[in-house]
């Protein structure tokens, strides 16, 4: 039976982890890259930024419902209920899925802290940008470790496994990337470049 709260969770999760991948790198990667003037650059940086920041918070929001879910599925009884009974610190201490939930919280903590740096154009602000960029790839091919990629066992699951890995990446890396292009789009056709 599929449990719709957990497919909406889990979308959700998705979607913000993919869409903050592709925000950060088009921010201090292709909007980087296009030579923009200095009040152009910190125009975009800042909706870049407006982009990433809630998408972020969402992520770990969600990132949060979808193990609450997981576990009332399991224990077969409410989110609430099974985060009462402890069913969640079961699920991230003693499964696949729990182990790399971690992971991807930790992951999701240091990206945080680099967005929060990594504004400005010093040197220190450049290697937190560069922090950021990394952080977020490893938090979206990090999502692989939840599908069937990782449930496949032998040599054709370490196959399927990477080929979720840079699948995930790929993804969020166009579909993340669409609205902060908007932008810069935006501002090119007002002539701000």
């Amino acid at each position: 039976v599929i449990d719709v709260a957990l497919t909406v969770v889990r979308a959700i999760h998705f979607a913000a982890v993919l869409g903050l991948e592709g925000s950060i790198a088009f921010l201090f990667v292709a909007a980087g890259a296009a030579r923009l003037g200095p009040a152009t650059y910190r125009e975009v940086a800042n909706w870049s930024l407006w982009v990433a920041s809630p998408l972020w918070g969402v992520a770990v929001l969600s990132g949060g419902a979808w193990l609450a879910v997981l576990a009332g599925q399991i224990a077969g009884t409410t989110a609430i209920d099974a985060v009462r009974q402890g069913v969640d610190w079961t699920l991230l201490k003693e499964t696949q899925f729990g182990i790399s939930w971690l992971w991807r919280a930790g992951i999701a903590g240091l990206l945080g802290l680099a967005l929060l740096f990594a504004e400005g154009r010093g040197s220190g602000h450049r290697i937190c940008a560069a922090a950021a960029v990394v952080l977020s790839i490893a938090l979206t091919g990090s999502l692989a470790w939840s599908g069937h990629g990782a449930a496949t066992p032998g040599r054709i699951g370490d196959l399927h496994l990477a080929a979720d890995v840079v699948h995930l990446i790929a993804s969020g890396l166009s579909f993340g990337a669409l609205l902060p292009f908007s932008i810069v789009l935006l501002f090119a056709s007002r002539g701000g470049m």
